[in-house]
């Protein structure tokens, strides 16, 4: 059976990260980016599309802490500095310890 309604289309697409799994084991902590793929039509339709599995990660252990990476602006240009896979953690560490902290302000007794 063919296509219904079949038609080429033009435009942009590229890959972005759409969600980030961090586990924060005891024994490993591990980071799992997943991907999908988005199309940019002429008329300026955003489509989308996620495949289960497409993705990449990494793992903070003793062999990797020091791995250096490049950081990036907004424009997803280098910045000419670097940060390591431990500074990236103690990063999301510190930025749990501000929301929990302001979530318990927040339902301390006479604040409600």
């Amino acid at each position: 059976m063919p296509n219904y309604k079949e038609q080429a289309v033009s435009g942009t697409t590229w890959l972005r990260a759409y969600r980030l799994t961090c586990n924060n084991g005891h024994d490993q902590k591990t980071v799992w980016f997943d991907e999908e793929r988005v199309i940019l039509a002429p008329d300026g339709e955003r489509i989308t599309a996620t495949t289960i599995g497409m993705g990449c990660g990494a793992t903070l252990d003793a062999a990797t802490a020091a791995t250096p990476f490049a950081l990036l602006d907004d424009s997803g240009s280098p910045t000419g500095q670097t940060a390591t896979y431990a500074d990236a953690y103690r990063l999301l560490m510190s930025l749990y310890y501000h929301v929990a902290t302001l979530r318990d302000q927040s339902e301390a007794p006479g604040n409600v």
